[in-house]
Order: C-alpha cells, then sequence, then structure tokens
C-alpha cells in the first residue's frame, strides 16, 4: 500500500475517532429558589429534559409555586424553559418531579400540589413537544399524596409510582391512568407492622405487566400484571433501607438499586423474583452512601447514580454487579447524584441535585467530563437477607380527578451556568449544626439540635427529606427534630436537608440520619 494512501487512512481513521469522541460538558442551573432535579432523559433528538421544581417557598415577587420544564440540546445548550406558575397552590414540600418523553416527542411530568386548605395530591401534566401544556390532573389520593416516577406504558397509558397517606398510614401508591389522564386504576401497599412506605420507581416489562421498587423499613420490589394483580414480591429484610430504582435484565429477571444498611446496594432476581446475586459497596472509612437510579448500558451491564459524604457519583457495574468503576463528578459535597443515564454517543450523564445549583454532567464512556471528577474507592459489604414479610395490597381507585389551571411561560432570561456553589454552613460563630444524629432512643445523640446564641431573636429551622418533603418545622431554639416525620412515622436511615433562619440570615446544608 503508497504511503500516501496509508497516511490518508490515518487521516481518516483519526477523524472518525474524534467525531465519535463523547461530547463533554456540565450545565449548571440557579432557580430563582430552592430547587430540585430528580430525574431526567435524553430526547429522540439527542438532547436532554429535564423537570424541576421549587421545593421551599413561593416567588416572592408574585407569589405563586413555580415548576420548570427544561429542553437542552446535544451540546447541552438551552433551548427553551418553560416555568408553570401553579395559581392558587402553596408550597409542595414532596415534590417527585419526574418527566418522560412520550411517543409523539411530548411529554409527560410527575409533581405535586398542595391546594389551599386540602391534602397535598399527586399532579401529572401533559406537554407538546415544545413544552406547551396540553392538559394537567391532580389526583387527590386517599390523602397526603406524592409522586417519584412516571412513564407512558406502550398501550399509550401513564403509570405513576409514589405514596398516599390514609387514617394514619403513608402506603407505597401505584396509579394508572388513560392518555387523558383519566384513571384506570390504583392500588397501594403496607405491611400489618409498618406506618411507612413510599414506591419510588415503576417500569412497564416486557410481558405487558409492571416492576415496582420502593422500600418500608426494608426494600421491596412488587411485580404486577397488566391489572395491577401481584404476581410476586420480594423484600430484603433483616437491614434497613429501600430500593430506589429497578430495571429489567437482559435475561428477563430485575435489577434494583438502593440503599442498605447505609451501602449502595445492587439487587438481581428472576423474573419469578427469585434472589441471583447481591452486591454492596461502601468505601475502606464507612459512611453513608446511597443508590439511586439504575440503567441498562448498551452491550452489557449496568450504570447508576449515587451520593456520598463527598458530592454527587456515578458508577458502572458489569453484569453480574461488580463495580467497575465510580466517579465523584463536581465540587460541590452538597449535591445528591439522583439520575444517570447511558447517552447515545457512548457516553454517559449525571443529574446532580437536591438544591441550587442543580447540574447535568455530560461525560465520556468512563465518568470524566474534563473538571472536578475522581475515583472513588469501594470496598464489597456482604449480606444475607431474609425471608419477607406479606405486603397486603388495597385497591384505591384516585377520586375523579381535577383540572389544575397552570400559568405556562417561556422564560426569556438566561438560566445557564453560573459556576457558582452555595456553601452550607457554618463558619462558627452563628450557629452549630452537626451532620450526623442516631435517635434510636439510647440517650446519646437522639436529636438534631443546631446550637444557636442567645442573643438571636428570630429563629426557624426546616429539614426535608431527598424528595423535598418537608418532615420537620419549628420557630423555637429549644425544639428539635427526633427523626420521626409529620405523620409520628419514623424516618429511614439516609441523608436529609436542612434550612436554618437566624436573625434572616439563611443556613442550609445535610445531615445523615443512623439508627
Amino acid at each position: 500500500m503508497k504511503r500516501s494512501t496509508l497516511f490518508l487512512l490515518a487521516i481518516l481513521i483519526h477523524l472518525k475517532i474524534h467525531a465519535q469522541a463523547p461530547v463533554t460538558f456540565v450545565k449548571n442551573f440557579e432557580m430563582w429558589n430552592e430547587a430540585s432535579m430528580h430525574n431526567f432523559q435524553q430526547t429522540s433528538d439527542g438532547g436532554y429534559i429535564i423537570s424541576s421544581d421549587a421545593v421551599y417557598e413561593m416567588d416572592p415577587e408574585t407569589n405563586l409555586s413555580k415548576g420548570y420544564l427544561i429542553k437542552l440540546d446535544a451540546a447541552g445548550v438551552s433551548q427553551w424553559i418553560k416555568e408553570y406558575n401553579k395559581s392558587d397552590y402553596s408550597v409542595k414540600p414532596s415534590d417527585g418531579c419526574s418527566v418522560f418523553q412520550c411517543a409523539d416527542n411530548g411529554y409527560i411530568i410527575a409533581t405535586c400540589l398542595y391546594p389551599q386548605n386540602a391534602n397535598q395530591g399527586i399532579c401529572l401534566i401533559r406537554t407538546d413537544a415544545s413544552g406547551n401544556v396540553s392538559w394537567s390532573r391532580l389526583y387527590p389520593g386517599a390523602g397526603t399524596s406524592a409522586a417519584y416516577c412516571v412513564q407512558q406504558t406502550s398501550d399509550n397509558c401513564f403509570i405513576v409510582a409514589g405514596s398516599t397517606l390514609a387514617s394514619g398510614i403513608q402506603r407505597a401508591y401505584v396509579l394508572k391512568t388513560d392518555s387523558s389522564g383519566n384513571p384506570l386504576a390504583g392500588k397501594a401497599f403496607t405491611i400489618p407492622s409498618d406506618v411507612w412506605g413510599c414506591a419510588y420507581a415503576i417500569r412497564e416489562t416486557t410481558d405487558g405487566g409492571y416492576i415496582v421498587a420502593g422500600g418500608y423499613d426494608y426494600p421491596f420490589l412488587l411485580k404486577l400484571d397488566h391489572n395491577f394483580t401481584v404476581s410476586w414480591e420480594y423484600s430484603f429484610t433483616g437491614e434497613t433501607g429501600v430500593f430506589n430504582d429497578v430495571a429489567e435484565s437482559p435475561d428477563g429477571g430485575y435489577v434494583a438499586c438502593g440503599t442498605v444498611s447505609n451501602n449502595i446496594t445492587v439487587v438481581k432476581v428472576t423474573g419469578a423474583g427469585v434472589i441471583s446475586w447481591v452486591k454492596a459497596y461502601n468505601t475502606p472509612v464507612a459512611g453513608m452512601y446511597q443508590g439511586f437510579t439504575i440503567r441498562k448500558k448498551p452491550g452489557g451491564g449496568y450504570l447508576i447514580s449515587a451520593d456520598s459524604w463527598n458530592g454527587p457519583c456515578m458508577a458502572a457495574l458489569d453484569n453480574t454487579g461488580n463495580m467497575r468503576w465510580i466517579r465523584i463528578l463536581g465540587i460541590n459535597s452538597y449535591s445528591v447524584g439522583t439520575d444517570a443515564q447511558p447517552t447515545a454517543d457512548g457516553g454517559c450523564a449525571l443529574i446532580s441535585s437536591a438544591f441550587t445549583p442543580v447540574s447535568l454532567f455530560k461525560t465520556d464512556s468512563s465518568g470524566r467530563y474534563g473538571c472536578s471528577d475522581s475515583l472513588l474507592s469501594m470496598e464489597p459489604v456482604v449480606y444475607s437477607p431474609s425471608a419477607a414479610q406479606s405486603l397486603i395490597p388495597v385497591d384505591l381507585m384516585p377520586q375523579l380527578p381535577a383540572t389544575v389551571a397552570l400559568i405556562n411561560s417561556t422564560l426569556a432570561e438566561n438560566m445557564d451556568c453560573k459556576n457558582s456553589f452555595d456553601q452550607p454552613v457554618c463558619d462558627g460563630t452563628d450557629l452549630m449544626v452537626p451532620n450526623v444524629f442516631t435517635p434510636n432512643n439510647d440517650g446519646d445523640n437522639d436529636l438534631f439540635m443546631i446550637t444557636t446564641h442567645d442573643c438571636i431573636e428570630k429563629f426557624e429551622i426546616l429539614v426535608y427529606n431527598r424528595w423535598g418533603e418537608l418532615l420537620f418545622r419549628s420557630a423555637d431554639r429549644n425544639l428539635h427534630w427526633n427523626g420521626k416525620t409529620r405523620s409520628g412515622a419514623a424516618s429511614p436511615d439516609g441523608t436529609y436537608y436542612y434550612i436554618a433562619t437566624a436573625d434572616g440570615k439563611r443556613y442550609k446544608g445535610f445531615l445523615s440520619l443512623l439508627r
């Protein structure tokens, strides 16, 4: 072969490799107020759709609670940002805020609303491909209800996973509607010995049924048929934790990701619900590590999102759950990696969430984006799961949903990257804030106590879970959080967020609850 031909071939190979290299970037969004992103999706045009909500207070200028739908192109450039002003609805302390691109390239959003003088309800918002609202519905549930996951099904219906509170019991809750948002089926689940439960993910399966992931005092998986009848259940008893997500494996089984006893945990079960393997990971210096989402990678293996005491994480696993790599992304240790997905160009993307700024990291195939990403060392943890208690299904068809009036507008201002991160607390002169407490009633460190100075005249403390649900609020400096929800149920181990205001100065940060 001639040298000129070899030279030309080398150039073509170089250009091909260069053209196939995944795009990398980080996109930060500074919202008008405290905001969170819980999931995102790469869209059919190679871009990204992100749904976000304000979770702390209403816009002081308009007195309206807001939601956002953000469309980026494949390079991370904002194409449009829609703002949904939720008129006549107060602050939403339990926004699941999930978005899914529909078959017609429009979107379905699941969030929550607090009508004035009424219980919080699940809200579905259907938009066209440009983010304009087609319809929006509010589903009251049995009482205070929340949504954490929404998907369109193969029959053009919608399925939702969340929770609903009735008679003092918070149950895991699943809902199905038709293409116009009219309810078709609803079912809640609980166990005899518990008053707290939630379904965090629901996925349609290849057999026409559904797989549900969630948790009570322990993680659970539920396999439902197309009528929402339970086919089987699997619960990881003997260990505290929760399954936050589940994916169908290539062999017809299911792989769930979550947190068990403060460790990132991935469990594989067969199509019949029989456990195949369990893999769990923590660092050499044990801390609080949580797994949130799991996605199948093209060519095999899985990509998971997680968070640590050091910041948001993304990890790659092989087909049997062995960790290939795990990276911390960003410089903000007070962010949470709530969703990670493989991208069409062979790279990966991660949403870093909890509170502003919220970020989308676009990386190469190994989780690198060129700045502030570092490998984390993880060690395997061994479990021996025990038998499950039986979940009790309860038929719970929602009331006829109400139409929600939304004011839909396109934001003109630039909400793109500011590359600035809030520093949470504390310089030691104003407030003293612990980062861990252990409410196990042993008389030691049972309360989350913020130490203030006597000169502070006006004080308020709010504590949220990672979904933005308000668990504790007090204006009394001597009243401390005992680790329970507003309904009196014990909150599970995990990472929580606090906002403290002392004489007009705001402090915010994360704390870990360990029982």
